[in-house]
């Protein structure tokens, strides 16, 4: 791991001027700090919460330090009655340097904006109708399939029917891996030396389309038969060859369990890595315990299936590195590695504070302040025992879980089965799939420290919204009003009305207000006068541990009608004619004449 440290770069918040903010415009100032000597790449989720005519339908976009739109995802939105955005996940893509921090805006309006919210455009799902060559015990067959749900990503292509996973491939690997008769996550119980359920006695299945984006997507397959249930949820990645499947298995009886029993076509696959070594696939192999992954290698790259049974608190896995430390402190005779191992012990407080960043600050124990000189003390003090710490943290992450994998060819497939001690009614597991052109081990160690440690993300949970009138005239009051919305307690939490002094003066109410917690909702009111004619910009800041929240309404100020309306006089001569239908002249009559613009009675 010591490879992989970088050396600490100056703080570079990198930012860029914010958006031309218009008319009912918000921005919410988003801090993301990568704790890990590794570039942090991937999805960050944030849950948003606005107040009712905060944010309308399809305006919300973000905006990198550069000025770039981000591709974002919306997750499970809610809307109020009037149609504007009342909370929603969003998955935004992240890149941040190793040891630094990367600035993002959340941009949103409270009217239509003409702008096109990005999207990542490497991740598509759509229905159609295809014909292609499925695989299941007995061979190969070509098959029709009507509304087959296709999914193609960045190097990968999943194909479902309404009933099951019918294709799966990589770019870099090679053909379908999956048998239509077969789910990805299958399963053999043993009762006595032979099978008495497998994943073939699961004759009822069903798929469904669970979420539908650019950058992440979900396909939820069910099976059930002979007493079993099998749920599995596959989650397709708009960033990178990678397909994770959640599956829990809800079995019935006693016996010996393989679950998952993984089944994939033998051809094309040359060599097995397991637990750092190379095998043949010309024979049967066990390992025990079993390695929490194994990688089979084709002609144009590896396939990599991680398989996790838990997923172990960051914190548990501190304190079984601590204790590991202390037995190794305890036992050692020899003065020179005594002395390394009570350094890594001293240490292991700070290095603790590091690979939890992401914890504190979502409960608000450390700012980015802080956070970065944690970092810059530990990086500048110890690189040589912080590299230590990492990779002896990175093993735990590789800690095995099942007791046995079975590595089995045969009839052209090649099966991994993972034992398991005892017979649990009920298995949930994580299966992730990925394709990686060479050292799968660095990949699978990098990916699992990035997504056990990830990045702490710096943003106040703040909704806001601002009230003011569109136009007022010179010398008139004008009432501003505010509501803030504070969906946790939050501390130091500071709410300013900002206004061009010279176009505007204070009346009433206070220009900031200071809160030590701010928790629930506040209403606050200002009254201004307009002293100076022109289109003026007001906003909200309010400002908290976590981030900032801007929040825009514009006043078109004018002078007052002073100059009088210039009234031109007319004068018409006309001369009028009373007759009757046979045009005799008529005596004795009256004539009203109106203005046809006033209806007003202007002669007669």
């Amino acid at each position: 791991m010591k490879r992989c440290l970088a050396p600490l770069l100056p703080l570079l918040l990198l930012v860029a001027p914010p958006p031309a903010l218009g008319q009912g415009v918000g921005v919410r100032e988003l801090t993301l700090f990568n704790p890990l000597p590794i570039p942090y790449s991937g999805l960050v989720t944030i849950d948003l919460a606005f107040l009712d005519g905060e944010a309308y339908n399809g305006t919300i976009r973000v905006i990198d330090h550069a000025g770039s739109v981000v591709p974002i995802q919306l997750v499970n939105c809610t809307f109020y009655p009037s149609g504007f955005y009342r909370g929603c996940k969003l998955l935004l893509l992240a890149r941040v340097p190793p040891y630094n921090a990367s600035r993002y805006l959340i941009t949103y309006a409270s009217a239509p904006l003409k702008v096109n919210v990005s999207a990542a455009g490497n991740l598509s799902v759509k229905l159609a109708n295809l014909t292609l060559v499925a695989f299941n015990a007995t061979g190969s067959y070509a098959v029709n399939v009507t509304n087959a749900l296709l999914v193609r990503g960045p190097g990968y292509t999943a194909i479902f029917s309404n009933a099951t996973l019918l294709h799966l491939s990589f770019d870099d690997i090679g053909p379908n891996l999956v048998f239509s008769d077969w789910p990805l996550a299958g399963f053999v119980v043993l009762r006595n030396g032979t099978i008495a359920a497998s994943a073939y006695d699961l004759t009822s299945c069903r798929v469904n389309l669970s979420l539908n984006g650019s950058l992440l997507a979900q396909v939820e397959q069910v099976c059930a038969g002979k007493g079993f249930v099998l749920r599995q949820m596959f989650a397709f990645s708009g960033l990178e060859p990678v397909v994770r499947v959640d599956a829990k298995l809800e079995a019935r009886g006693e016996g010996q369990l393989f679950y998952p029993f993984l089944r994939l076509p033998l051809a094309g696959f040359a060599q097995a890595l397991v637990n750092g070594s190379l095998y043949g696939l010309a024979r049967e192999r066990s390992f025990v315990p079993a390695p929490k992954w194994f990688a089979v290698r084709s002609g144009k790259g590896w396939l990599v299936a991680a398989v996790n049974y838990t997923s172990p608190r960051p914190a548990a896995l501190l304190e079984e590195l601590r204790l590991s430390l202390w037995r190794l402190y305890v036992n050692e005779t020899n003065p020179l590695r005594k002395s390394a191992y009570d350094r890594l012990l001293k240490l292991h407080a700070n290095f603790s504070n590091l690979v939890l960043a992401r914890e504190r600050a979502a409960a608000g124990r450390v700012n980015l302040t802080a956070l970065t000189r944690e970092v810059a003390a530990l990086v500048g003090r110890a690189p040589a025992e912080l590299g230590a710490l990492l990779l002896n943290y990175t093993s735990l992450l590789e800690k095995p879980e099942a007791y046995r994998l079975l590595l089995v060819p045969r009839e052209g497939t090649f099966n991994a089965a993972y034992q398991l001690s005892g017979a649990p009614r009920a298995v949930a597991v994580t299966i992730t799939l990925a394709a990686c052109a060479e050292n799968p081990a660095d990949a699978v160690r990098t990916k699992l420290l990035l997504d056990s440690v990830g990045v702490a993300a710096f943003y106040a949970p703040l909704a806001a919204r601002l009230d003011a009138p569109a136009r007022a005239t010179v010398d008139e009051y004008v009432t501003v009003s505010a509501e803030v919305s504070a969906a946790t307690a939050l501390r130091n939490v500071s709410v300013r009305l900002v206004y061009p002094k010279v176009a505007f003066r204070l009346v009433e109410g206070r220009e900031s207000v200071n809160f030590t917690v701010l928790e629930g909702r506040r209403r606050f009111e200002w009254v201004l006068q307009a002293v100076y004619e022109g289109e003026w910009s007001l906003s909200l800041n309010a400002s908290g541990v976590g981030g900032v929240l801007v929040v825009e309404r514009v006043i078109n100020v004018t002078l007052p009608p002073v100059v009088p309306r210039v009234v031109v006089p007319r004068s018409f001569n006309v001369t009028v004619a009373c007759v009757d239908l046979k045009g005799r002249p008529l005596a004795s009559y009256l004539v009203n004449l109106y203005d046809n613009a006033t209806g007003l009675l202007v002669a007669s």
